[in-house]
């Protein structure tokens, strides 16, 4: 498989996950709220395994990011290294800014 359709495979499946989540989620938020009784069912799931179910699709979501950023780490490396002093701290920071708005998202 070439690296470009491997690509895509991984980006697809990352837009088909976060599809899934935000569809679990508003399912849980709208749908099944808290205190929403426990006989309120969707597809004979209640609130806790509608979230057992929005958590492994999380679990999933974040595997494929850590690929995705695997798949392109040469191209990261690249963009952070900058030829000169002032442009490498900037890209650095900006770099970190990036991952830490990733990381607390």
């Amino acid at each position: 498989m070439k690296r470009t359709d491997l690509n895509g495979l991984v980006d697809a499946l990352a837009a088909v996950e976060a599809l899934l989540l935000l569809s679990t989620g508003l399912l849980i938020w709208l749908r099944l709220p808290a205190g929403s009784g426990h006989g309120l069912t969707v597809w004979s799931l209640d609130r806790h395994q509608w979230g057992d179910i929005h958590a492994w699709i999380a679990m999933a979501m974040v595997a494929t990011l850590l690929v995705h950023l695997a798949l392109h780490w040469k191209w990261i490396v690249c963009v952070v290294s900058g030829q000169d002093a002032a442009t490498k701290r900037r890209r650095q920071l900006t770099g970190l800014v990036l991952l830490g708005a990733v990381l607390f998202t």
